[in-house]
């Protein structure tokens, strides 16, 4: 009796999705997931947390002590020099210029970096936005997982270290986030969900942008000095 009744729930879960597949739902469904699909709720969420994170900022400025140290230029490479702490003043800035200070950033010095970075990171998604709503995005995802035909887990193996690897040997950090709604598109193909896509993308970086112990950036730039090495014609001690 079970068995005739566990038939015929398998007869119509078969029979509701072949119905769908024929309606095009379910190529409809695969669409909706072909990429980072962000709600309103989830944006608002987003949101929320960034203004948290801002007054949890603004209150550490207050409260923790400030200072600097004097950057020094030894064979051509501008380092720190560890002697030279010098506590600062506290800021007196009101409370709303935490909610601006994202914004007043943009005209801080040294601010080209960043506003680089944010015109890169838009146009980029951009482009990957209108391959995604013509389909190419979705053909190249197919291709590459027929590719590697029924090993999706040596395919995640090898993404996961490609994205390592940026973060490694090329100090990537947030360049690679364009790329997240293709991996999130990739995930969802092979029948995973957005944290996977996000594990073998995001994550991946993090993990490999730490992994270095000093990155070619700030390679030496809070090592103490070096002693001098004697020269040839000296004796040790002597200078």
């Amino acid at each position: 009796m079970d068995n005739k009744i566990y038939s015929k729930i398998n007869c119509r879960s078969l029979s509701k999705l072949l119905k769908d597949f024929t309606n095009g739902s379910v190529s409809e469904n695969m669409e909706e997931k072909a990429g980072a699909q962000i709600s309103q709720r989830a944006f608002i969420q987003s949101f929320l947390i960034l203004l948290f994170l801002i007054a949890i900022a603004g209150v550490l400025t207050l409260l923790l002590p400030g200072g600097g140290y004097q950057r020094v230029i030894k064979d051509g490479r501008e380092m720190i020099d560890p002697a030279s702490y010098q506590a600062a003043t506290k800021p007196d800035f009101p409370t709303w210029r935490w909610v601006t200070a994202p914004v007043e950033v943009l005209a801080a010095p040294g601010s080209a970096v960043i506003i680089t970075i944010i015109v890169f990171i838009i146009l980029v998604a951009g482009a990957f936005a209108v391959l995604d709503k013509s389909g190419i995005l979705n053909a190249a995802i197919s291709r590459v997982v027929k590719a590697f035909g029924g090993h999706k887990y040596l395919l995640l193996l090898v993404i996961t270290f490609f994205f390592m690897a940026l973060g490694a040997f090329f100090g990537l950090f947030e360049e690679v986030v364009p790329l997240t709604p293709i991996m999130i598109a990739l995930a969802y193909y092979l029948g995973w969900d957005v944290l996977v896509g996000l594990g073998m993308s995001i994550l991946a970086t993090n993990m490999g942008f730490s992994a270095l112990k000093s990155p070619y950036w700030s390679r030496g730039c809070s090592c103490p000095t070096p002693p001098a090495h004697p020269s040839p014609g000296n004796k040790p001690g002597q200078s």
